[in-house]
């Protein structure tokens, strides 16, 4: 067995721990148990500093998810947060792919593919994709197997026209955000860009949906 990286191995102790901490549902937790700095972080932002227009302030996302398809407790998180959004359809979402380590870039091209593709052809869930991912993540080894699995599993027959270049684009864009906000872990929530709830802030995937909902209503 190959040995792991130590940055990997602690990736992977935080995603098994969150399996053995009990689970609570929102409002168990008195908003005072949340604390900025051990629950949250307030965000560390290169991007804090610079100027926008009220265009870019109207796009900024009430939640933020960096997340790896591989990620079980990205998974975790998917499915809470999926269900927290089915009552709250006003929140702006965006999810951005981390691009941790290499062998996470052929992953990333699955969104900006998605995106193209979204409004021409019936596309898999993001639950579908963790699940697929889960038991055989080789499939996603490489831009043109991941594509061909989304094709199969959109019924697509006649390839339609990709832009690639935005592609590739858009896997260097997700590097640079990550980047911007010192984020190496998954999952990883960013609010509003302003704070930021980590794997190892929150415990789990319960408390990172509380924390989440605190920081929204606050």
């Amino acid at each position: 067995m190959a040995k792991l990286k130590l940055t990997e191995f602690v990736l992977l102790l935080a995603i098994f721990s969150w399996g053995l901490l009990p689970s609570k549902s929102y409002g168990q937790e008195s908003s005072a148990t949340f604390v900025e700095g051990i629950d949250y972080f307030a965000v560390q932002s290169s991007q804090a500093d610079v100027e926008v227009d009220l265009t870019a302030l109207e796009a900024v996302a009430d939640i933020e998810v960096f997340y790896w398809y591989g990620c079980y407790a990205c998974w975790q998180v998917e499915r809470k947060l999926s269900d927290y959004l089915a009552t709250r359809t006003q929140l702006r979402v965006v999810r951005t792919p981390l691009v941790a380590h290499t062998h996470w870039r052929e992953q990333a091209y699955l969104q900006p593919l998605m995106e193209q593709l979204a409004d021409t052809v019936e596309l898999p869930t993001t639950l579908d994709i963790y699940q697929a991912c889960l038991e055989d993540c080789s499939v996603f080894n490489s831009y043109e197997s991941g594509r061909d699995w989304l094709f199969a599993q959109a019924n697509v027959t006649e390839q339609p026209l990709i832009d690639e270049a935005a592609i590739w684009a858009a896997e260097k864009s997700y590097r640079n955000r990550a980047e911007s906000f010192s984020i190496s872990q998954v999952p990883t929530i960013i609010i509003n860009e302003a704070f930021v709830v980590t794997a190892n802030s929150a415990k789990s995937a319960d408390r990172m949906l509380q924390i989440i909902d605190y920081l929204l209503t606050r």
